[in-house]
C-alpha cells in the first residue's frame, strides 16, 4: 500500500499543471500608455507596477479580476481562462466616479439663484458639468468600439499561424497541404479550421476525398 501511495504521489507531481498567460497594455481613458500598479485575484494575488505601461500574469484555469489604477484613475476586469494559451487583455483607466464627488463636493454646492452672484457662479459650473458629460461620453463609446474590435481581432496563436499559411499560398490551400505544412494531427487541424470557420475567417469546400480551405477577404 505504502510503494502504491508512493506511485501515485509521483504520478501527480509528473502531471503538468494547465495555466496561461494574461498580458496587455495599460493605457489612460485618453488612450496613453501610462504606469499603474496591475493586480489579479490569484492565490496567493499577483501584484506588478507596469512601469512602461505592460504587464503579464501566469495563471490556472479560472476567472480571475483584474484591477489597475494609478492617480486617481482604474480599471476592472473580470477574465474567464478556460485553456491555456495566451489572453491579450488591454486595460483602460478612467476616472475614479467617488473620488471626483468628493473634490467637486457636489453636496455642498449652492445652487440659489436668488442673487445676482449665485447666478454667475452657477451657469459656468453647469455649462463645465455638461461639457465634462458629453466629453466622457463620446470617448467612452470609441473607447468601448475600439477595445471590442481589437479584441475580435486577435486570436489564438495556433489560429494565427493557419491565416499566415494560407495568405502566403494565395488565400487557399487543401487541408492536406496544411497538415504538412503545421506538422499536426488530422484531429487537431480539423478542431482549428472548425474553430476558424465559425469566427467567419475561412470557408471549407468538399472536393473528393478531401477540403479546399479559402481565406475569406
Amino acid at each position: 500500500m505504502r510503494l502504491i501511495a508512493i506511485i501515485l504521489a509521483i504520478i501527480v507531481l509528473l502531471t503538468p499543471v494547465k495555466s496561461a498567460v494574461i498580458k496587455g497594455n495599460v493605457y489612460s481613458w485618453e488612450l496613453e500608455k501610462i504606469k499603474a500598479v496591475v493586480e489579479i485575484n490569484t492565490t496567493p494575488i499577483q501584484r506588478v507596477v507596469a512601469e512602461n505601461g505592460s504587464y503579464e500574469f501566469n495563471v490556472p484555469l479560472g476567472v480571475y479580476e483584474i484591477r489597475a489604477y494609478s492617480d486617481g484613475l482604474e480599471c476592472n476586469e473580470t477574465v474567464v481562462i478556460k485553456k491555456d494559451g495566451v489572453y491579450v487583455i488591454d486595460l483602460i483607466l478612467f476616472p475614479n466616479i467617488d473620488e471626483l464627488y468628493d473634490e467637486y463636493n457636489f453636496t455642498e454646492l449652492n445652487f440659489s439663484l436668488t442673487t445676482e452672484k449665485s447666478e454667475s457662479n452657477f451657469f459656468p459650473l453647469l455649462l463645465t458639468l455638461l461639457s465634462i458629460v458629453v466629453v466622457l461620453g463620446v470617448t467612452t463609446t470609441y473607447i468601448v468600439r475600439r477595445k471590442k474590435t481589437k479584441r475580435e481581432e486577435s486570436l489564438p496563436e495556433d489560429l494565427a499561424t493557419i491565416l499566415e499559411i494560407l495568405k502566403k499560398m494565395g488565400g487557399r490551400a487543401t487541408q492536406k497541404e496544411l497538415r504538412e505544412k503545421l506538422g499536426w494531427s488530422e484531429a487537431k487541424l480539423s478542431l482549428a479550421l472548425t474553430d476558424l470557420e465559425r469566427r467567419g475567417k475561412i470557408e471549407k469546400y468538399r472536393k473528393g476525398r478531401g477540403n479546399i480551405i479559402f481565406l475569406k477577404r
